[in-house]
């Protein structure tokens, strides 16, 4: 065949295909890029439009919430949350007049509970990635702590239209830990099939149900090849097709909002009824492995080496997700100092020393006496994109940090850097069910006895007066007998750890009350663990606790939570 007859029918075909690939580049150019806070809200009552600041996503991310009738924030009253995730072109305002006011008939005619409904911002990201991590890492815990919900799985649903229909369903089966049903109308599976698969193994023997919606002339089969995995384990699932329904989130509406409310009602009314607490004892595991090791402190070590001691100490992954740790060292040439650390893993160690990150400044009234200074127990907490540090110097005191790394004093209106927890030293601050609760040693001013006070707060700015919530028993009641307090909360039972400087031992209790664990009374006092004031951390399932060893570095051990009878 000649050459040139083949060359001229190959420009010809790229000719007519040119202008095709051309039009679809021009449509792809002419979408308009995502709009990240749209604060203009459709009519509608108990709505209101905020920002979150997320580190996930490193820009402003806008979100509705829908509250209730008869909503005031005060009250006792906890509410079961829903999150409704937009299709795509959607944003965090546009369904959020249709759906809340379905669910807001639906509450008046009794046919589910009051509840508060939450709209993210997703954009076009299929709820994947850094949206994914913003909602499951940031929007919720944030949720739970500004308004009152019960902050559990079993009071929470996710639902959705088109894209967000897609992303109720996957966000559940990868955090089954947060969610106890999900209803997607007119979504589908598309990308990722085989790890959505894998995942339903993940809600087997779960309390969990789906609701899977969608048109006769939308997608009817879009969960065709989900249904039969979601069977295998038998979890709960309904397949409705919606008769002459395309994609047509008003149809959907009007033709399945019904069994949209039914659904979320009754998984929500199923939540209600309380899940039996599961009492566990800690158990340390085998592995036991060197974080830190004494620095070298240069002219600030202390006169005499066998007394400068590594004590106190706080965790906190940073914004890069490398590990902080900052520990008080005591017996310095200046008295006591705080110290930092970096590392990678909090699976092995020595980790990199820093340098001293802190120390006690007399102007903010921390703790400068005959230029002997005095500060320690560092404690972190880290929400929404912000990282408190907690520590004490004459009382307790706050720092904070946009990166982990970097903290500042925050300053009081009298120019000082107490927090207005109070206590005397060893401050611990846990965040439960939207709750802060913080938890301090005091010990007595002519020295005799020491306890364990606690005292709670909604904000971490006003706390409520301290009361004893740990005093003697087998643990005694001397000075040093209620140090380092650490409280956490695992399958409906709040623990306290409690160290003893007069033993070395480290006692623990178990309470359904966080602000109880018994005055002169060991019917809560389940184990003793040889162990110097340790902090206890959580990466995904597995649990990890500290210890100060020999006070010239700190180790770290895997723990284990042993379920026992009551």
């Amino acid at each position: 065949m000649n050459i040139l007859y083949i060359l001229s029918k190959f420009l010809t075909l790229a000719v007519l295909l040119s202008p095709i690939v051309s039009q679809a580049q021009q449509a792809d150019n002419a979408r308009p890029p995502v709009s990240w806070v749209n604060p203009k809200l459709p009519g509608g009552p108990g709505l209101s439009h905020h920002v979150l600041k997320s580190t996930a996503m490193g820009h402003d991310v806008g979100y509705v919430v829908a509250t209730p009738d008869g909503y005031e924030p005060s009250a006792k009253t906890r509410y079961p949350v829903v999150y409704f995730l937009h299709g795509m072109g959607g944003n965090e305002s546009a369904d959020a007049g249709g759906f809340s006011g379905l669910i807001r008939s639906a509450v008046r005619s009794g046919k589910m509970p009051p509840v508060i409904c939450v709209f993210p911002n997703g954009g076009r990201s299929g709820y994947r990635g850094d949206v994914e991590k913003m909602i499951v890492e940031e929007l919720i815990p944030l949720i739970d702590r500004s308004y009152p919900t019960k902050a559990k799985a079993s009071s929470r649903v996710i639902a959705g239209y088109s894209m967000g229909g897609a992303g109720a369903v996957r966000l559940s089966l990868f955090h089954p830990e947060l969610f106890c049903g999900a209803a997607s109308w007119g979504g589908g599976m598309r990308r990722g099939v085989d790890e959505l698969l894998a995942a339903t193994e993940q809600l087997k023997n779960k309390d969990f149900a789906f609701l899977l919606v969608n048109g006769d002339q939308d997608r009817p089969d879009a969960y065709q090849a989900l249904t039969p995995k979601l069977e295998a384990w038998g979890i709960s699932h309904k397949v409705t097709v919606l008769k002459d329904t395309p994609h047509n989130l008003g149809l959907y509406y009007q033709l399945g909002g019904d069994e949209m409310v039914a659904f979320i009602g009754k998984r929500l009314q199923a939540g209600d009824k309380e899940q039996a607490a599961i009492p566990r004892k800690p158990v340390l595991g085998e592995k036991s492995w060197a974080i830190t090791t004494m620095p070298d402190l240069g002219e600030l070590a202390g006169p005499n080496p066998k007394k400068q001691h590594i004590v106190d100490h706080g965790f906190i992954r940073d914004a890069t997700g490398k590990w902080q740790l900052w520990a008080c060292i005591r017996g310095t040439a200046v008295g006591r100092l705080l110290y930092g650390w970096q590392g990678d893993r909090l699976t092995s160690g020595p980790w990199e020393s820093k340098c001293v990150v802190m120390r006690a400044d007399a102007s903010v009234g921390e703790n400068v006496k005959e230029e002997v200074e005095k500060i320690g127990a560092p404690h972190f907490l880290h929400l929404d994109g912000t990282w408190y540090c907690f520590y004490h110097s004459r009382g307790m005191h706050l720092a904070r940090s946009s990166n982990g790394v970097d903290f500042a004093r925050v300053l009081n209106e009298k120019g000082t850097s107490h927090c207005g927890i109070p206590g005397g030293r060893d401050v611990m601050v846990l965040e439960h069910g939207g709750r802060y609760y913080a938890y301090a040693t005091v010990t007595t001013s002519d020295g005799k006895r020491s306890f364990v006070i606690g005292s709670e707060s909604d904000d971490l700015t006003q706390w409520s007066k301290g009361r004893i919530v740990r005093e003697g028993g087998e643990g005694g009641d001397g000075p040093v007998a209620s140090e380092s307090p650490f409280v956490v909360a695992l399958d409906g039972y709040f623990y306290l750890f409690r160290a003893s400087s007069h033993d070395f031992k480290t006692y623990v209790y178990r309470s359904q009350d966080p602000m109880d664990f018994g005055i002169h009374d060991d019917s809560t006092l389940i184990t003793t663990m040889r162990l110097k004031a340790p902090e206890i951390l959580q990466i995904e399932d597995q649990w990890y606790i500290s210890d100060l060893a020999d006070f010239q570095g700190i180790r770290m051990h895997e723990l284990n939570w042993e379920s026992v009878s009551d």
